[in-house]
C-alpha cells in the first residue's frame, strides 16, 4: 500500500484502506484536510465523514515528513518518523502510560516516507498543559509517578535483545555538535558563561559525554518529554510525539522534563523531593533503582542532554519552534547547568 507524501493525497478510497484494521467494516464517505503546520515533522488534522448510521472517529491527527527539504532530510537522517511508526505499531498498545490511539502507521525501508493516523486528542476530551499555565507542583509530581511506571515496566527488560531490539540507544550523530557550535556563533556572546563552557566541551567530546549518559541500567525512554509533548486525561499524564523513543537510563526523561519544562524557582524547589519520589515510585513498582547519589549524579549530568536539544532547537531559529519558546527553553537549561554544576560533574565522570 502507497504511503501518500501529503495530506492531500489522502482519497477516500485511500483512507478506507488505510482505516480498514482498526475500523472494520465501517465506510468511509468523505475526507477533509481542515488544519496544516509544520515543524520538525509534518502536522494535519482530518475531518472523516462515514455512511449513514455508522460511527467512527469524526477526526483523527496526522504526521507525515514536512514540506521543507532540508528538514525532511534531518527526520529521515535521525531516524525519527520511522521510530515513531515503530512505537505505535508495536508499542503503544502496552505501555503502561496514556498516549494517542493510532489508527495506522506506515514507513518505507529508509525512513524517508511515513504517515501515521492517530487519536485527534483535542476531540477527545483531553486537556494540554501548556495552555494552562505550564507546569506546578503537583504537575510534575504526577508526570514523575508516570515516568516512573513507564521505566518500572521496562527495567533491563531482556526485550530488547527481542522483539525490542529495533529500539536502539540514543542517536549520535555530527548533527548535534554542528547545530550547539551554529548557536554558540549565533548567541555565545549574549549567554551567560556555562552556555559558552557547555558548547565547547560538548562540541570537543561529544563521544565520551554520550557514553556517560548511557551508564546506567537502561529502559524505554520517550526521550523528548518536554510539557509540550504531554497531555492530559482525567488528570493524568499522557504523552505524544514518541519520534525519540530510546533504549538508556531512566534519568534522561526525568532530567530532561525538569530542565526543560519546569519553571526555575521550581525546579529549585521541588528537585530533590522530585527525584527521590520518582526513585520511590520504582522500588514500589519492584525494580531496584540505582543508590541516591548515583541518581542525583545522572540528574546533574542528563541536565546537559535537555540543554543540547534546547540549543540545538534553539540554532533553527523560528524552523523548528517559535523562537520565544527556544529561547525560554535555554534560559532555563542555562540556569539548570548552573544549578547543578552539570559541566563540573561532566567534567569528572570524563
Amino acid at each position: 500500500m502507497s504511503i501518500p507524501t501529503s495530506a492531500d493525497e489522502i482519497s477516500v478510497d485511500w483512507l478506507a484502506a488505510a482505516l480498514s484494521d482498526s475500523l472494520p467494516g465501517i465506510p468511509i464517505r468523505s475526507v477533509e484536510v481542515v488544519d496544516w503546520n509544520a515543524g520538525t515533522t509534518g502536522r494535519a488534522r482530518l475531518r472523516i465523514g462515514y455512511g449513514a448510521g455508522e460511527a467512527g472517529p469524526s477526526s483523527m491527527f496526522i504526521k507525515l515528513p514536512p514540506a521543507d527539504e532540508l528538514q525532511k532530510m534531518m527526520v529521515q537522517v535521525t531516524g525519527m518518523g520511522r521510530r515513531e511508526v515503530l512505537f505505535y505499531t508495536h508499542l503503544a498498545g502496552e505501555v503502561p502510560v496514556r498516549c494517542p490511539r493510532p489508527y495506522y502507521a506506515a514507513a518505507n525501508a529508509d525512513g524517508s516516507e511515513y504517515l501515521m493516523l492517530l487519536e485527534d486528542l483535542a476531540a477527545s476530551d483531553c486537556d494540554f498543559p501548556t495552555l494552562h499555565g505550564g507546569c506546578t507542583a503537583d504537575y510534575a509530581r504526577r508526570v514523575v509517578a508516570e515516568l516512573a511506571r513507564l521505566h518500572a515496566r521496562y527495567w533491563n527488560s531482556p526485550r530488547f535483545t527481542g522483539d525490542l531490539d529495533w529500539i536502539d540507544p540514543p542517536m549520535r550523530h555530527e548533527i548535534g555538535p554542528q547545530l550547539v557550535g551554529q548557536a554558540l556563533g549565533q548567541h555565545g556572546a549574549e549567554m551567560p558563561e556555562e552556555f559558552r563552557a557547555m558548547a565547547r566541551l560538548y562540541i570537543d567530546r561529544t563521544d565520551a559525554i554520550c557514553d556517560l549518559w548511557e551508564q546506567g541500567v537502561p529502559t524505554l525512554c520517550h526521550g523528548d518529554c518536554h510539557i509540550g509533548n504531554h497531555f492530559v486525561t482525567a488528570g493524568s499524564p499522557g504523552f505524544l510525539d514518541w519520534a525519540c523513543v530510546y533504549r538508556c537510563p531512566g534519568m534522561r526523561d526525568v532530567s530532561y522534563f525538569f530542565t526543560n519544562s519546569v519553571p526555575t524557582d521550581l525546579r529549585r524547589s521541588e528537585e530533590r523531593d522530585l527525584v527521590q519520589r520518582y526513585r520511590d515510585a520504582l522500588e514500589a513498582a519492584g525494580v531496584a533503582p540505582p543508590p541516591p547519589d548515583e541518581l542525583w549524579l545522572q540528574y546533574r549530568r542528563h541536565a546537559a542532554y535537555s540543554w543540547v536539544a534546547a540549543v540545538t532547537t534553539f540554532s533553527m531559529g523560528d524552523k523548528w519552534q517559535p523562537l520565544h519558546v527556544g529561547r525560554e527553553a535555554v534560559r532555563r537549561a542555562n540556569a539548570a547547568l548552573a544549578d547543578l554544576r552539570t559541566v563540573e560533574a561532566l567534567r569528572e565522570g570524563l
